[in-house]
């Protein structure tokens, strides 16, 4: 190889530009993986979760105080086995009433508490499965009325119970105006 006459260089550049790019595709190639698996893991993560959601989270409704709004409580336990579940929903009981007849639905055995607390502002559900089971679907329904105009919150407390070792639960508040 003559380091003086330019063609003699072609192949030491050719095979050099080769390892550059052969380096840049590995590094690319680890980075690819690395973020398919953090998404893989995040998406786990939240799969993981059991959802305990107030439907509809929210809402503008014209305010009629004879007039009853239905809600629902639902579950989707992301394929974990539950034993029981607990919801406390919170709400201002200046702003709104809750029907103290709620409906349970057949996702778990046994109901175990239905309460409605107009005076505190508190609506209290628990059920029980004799065996473990996965849960999806409605767990409750109720039904609320304004006593007057303006923003109303349903924030809720919830426990999900996967033999007897609590589980990672996703909650949500539900918003509602009633103008």
């Amino acid at each position: 190889m003559n380091p003086k006459h330019p063609v003699s260089l072609i192949p030491a550049s050719a095979g050099l530009l080769v390892l550059v790019l052969t380096l840049a595709l590995v590094i690319v190639k680890v980075n690819s993986n690395t973020v398919s698996q953090n998404q893989i893991v995040s998406t786990r993560a939240a799969e993981d979760k059991v959802e305990i959601l107030i439907s509809p989270d929210n809402g503008v409704y014209d305010f009629n105080s004879e007039t009853f709004y239905p809600v629902g409580v639902t579950i989707n336990s992301s394929g974990k086995t539950l034993t029981d579940v607990s919801v406390q929903i919170r709400f201002d009981p200046k702003k709104v009433s809750a029907d103290p007849k709620m409906s349970a639905t057949t996702v778990f055995e046994d109901v175990t508490l239905s309460q409605v607390d107009n005076a505190n502002g508190l609506i209290a559900w628990k059920a029980h499965n004799v065996s473990p089971k996965e849960a999806a679907g409605i767990l409750f329904t109720f039904r609320l009325k304004a006593l007057q105009r303006g923003e109303v919150i349903l924030s809720q407390d919830t426990l999900a119970v996967s033999e007897d070792s609590p589980v990672v639960t996703k909650l949500s508040d539900a918003h509602f105006s009633f103008q």
